[in-house]
């Protein structure tokens, strides 16, 4: 990896104000052979705006890294317009990667009610994903129908506190802390609480501890 790069990139992400002589230096390399590198890049481009930076993201989203597509549709949450949901469900449904998908979506979810795009439409695919998958991505399609409004969905979600796999428990923790509100904080912890009392996995148990933390949870 090339050290100096990365470095400029690290000095990038730190700055308070980032600059369009900032946004130049990331575009121009986001070709770099280096992996880790348009990884990166790919996540400093949520800090910027503008149809350049938009097409660079739409453009690492067909990247060959697993990682730098998933961060790519990640960081597009944040330009919003239909041509980007558009492709975002798109790759929901060629990407064969699973943690691909699961932004995918989850962006898609961001920007439904912002660019116009029909939401029951979302929701249709969402319950799909329900319908048809397991494990970490049918995380992301309760979320979704959650933030959707559909409220029903955590239960769902704590439903899947039980799930055989501890990756998934840890992403459903996770989930928590992205849609906890006033509305359903003392439910969610509550929940946490017991379930920590029998988890039996340490990952998960540092995870859910975290989060009673974040909410100053003693």
């Amino acid at each position: 990896m090339n050290k100096k790069l990365y470095e400029k990139l690290e000095y990038i992400d730190k700055k308070a104000e980032k600059t369009s002589a900032d946004l130049e230096f990331l575009i121009k390399n986001s070709e770099n052979y280096d992996s880790e590198i348009r990884d990166y890049i790919a996540e400093l481009l949520v800090y910027f705006d503008g149809e350049t930076a938009q097409n660079t993201l739409l453009k690492l989203c067909g990247d060959a890294d697993e990682l730098v597509r998933t961060n790519a549709c990640d960081s597009l949450s944040v330009y919003p317009s239909k041509k980007v949901y558009d492709r975002l469900l798109q790759i929901y449904k060629t990407d064969q990667s699973v943690l691909v998908k699961n932004f995918a979506l989850l962006s898609a979810v961001d920007m439904v009610n912002d660019v116009g795009a029909d939401e029951k439409e979302l929701k249709k695919i969402l319950h799909g994903v329900v319908e048809e998958h397991s494990g970490q991505i049918l995380t992301t399609a309760y979320e979704g129908l959650y933030i959707l409004g559909e409220k029903d969905a955590l239960k769902k979600l704590f439903e899947m506190l039980g799930h055989a796999d501890y990756t998934v428990r840890c992403s459903v923790v996770n989930t928590f802390l992205d849609i906890a509100d006033n509305e359903n904080i003392n439910e969610i912890v509550q929940k946490l609480k017991k379930h920590r009392e029998k988890e039996k996995s340490g990952a998960v148990i540092s995870t859910i501890d975290n989060f009673l933390k974040k909410f100053c949870v003693n």
